[in-house]
């Protein structure tokens, strides 16, 4: 078996602790280049409480800049600083994660599937240390649509059976479910706030390491222990 994760808000703190870093550094920046004026602490409020209810901290940074009556230049300006590389980004695994990783390495392929900026995705692996120390596979797509990687990982490890799991429909599990795999939503994150479609989504899960257990009932689906 092949068990492809997601790695934001699936295996290390994105919407916990990244994002919310991320806009602090865009609203200290604005207002330190005479961008943004008093508002910041209400900005940084609303964005914290509601980013993960986006589709990305992009958009919903946009949206709420919009309706602060915020300038469309300022705008840029925040979204630019948003995604630009900065080594200090702070990185942290969700609990048991390792674990998890040591415990299904033992017995199943494994491969790390990322989308967004090359350099920023990179330094989030390497901060995490989430490696090749765990995975057979690790692919960076940079944009959204990650069929192509799923497509290359299963064609490279003669497996018959793939399992993804992500915490986003559209860009983690849809591509997977179209190409015949089993799909798995994780309530993590962004995953907290997922309409699901059954036709999406096979399984879901509250916490990343409950896939163990799922994974032991899918192989063995006439065992109702444990």
């Amino acid at each position: 078996m092949l068990i492809i994760f997601d790695l934001d808000d699936t295996l290390i703190k994105t919407s916990e602790l990244i994002t919310p870093w991320r806009f602090k550094q865009v609203l200290d920046h604005l207002q330190e280049v005479g961008l943004l004026q008093n508002a910041s602490h209400s900005l940084l409020n609303d964005l914290i409480e509601k980013h993960s209810e986006y589709s990305s901290s992009q958009e919903a940074l946009g949206d709420l800049f919009k309706k602060s009556g915020i300038d469309d230049s300022i705008i840029q300006e925040a979204a630019h600083k948003l995604n630009a590389y900065d080594p200090d980004i702070p990185v942290s695994v969700f609990s048991g994660v390792y674990q998890l990783l040591n415990k299904l390495k033992k017995e199943y392929q494994l491969a790390l599937v990322t989308s967004g900026t090359m350099q920023i995705q990179n330094l989030k692996i390497q901060k995490s240390d989430l490696t090749n120390n765990y995975f057979d596979f690790i692919e960076i797509v940079e944009g959204t649509d990650k069929k192509t990687a799923y497509q290359n990982i299963f064609n490279s490890s003669n497996n018959q059976k793939v399992i993804v799991v992500g915490d986003r429909i559209v860009r983690d599990l849809l591509p997977a479910k179209n190409l015949g795999f089993t799909t798995v939503l994780v309530r993590q994150g962004r995953g907290k706030h997922q309409k699901i479609n059954k036709d999406q989504v096979d399984f879901v899960i509250d916490d990343v390491t409950e896939v163990e257990n799922l994974i032991k009932s899918i192989e063995n689906p006439y065992n109702t222990q444990g």
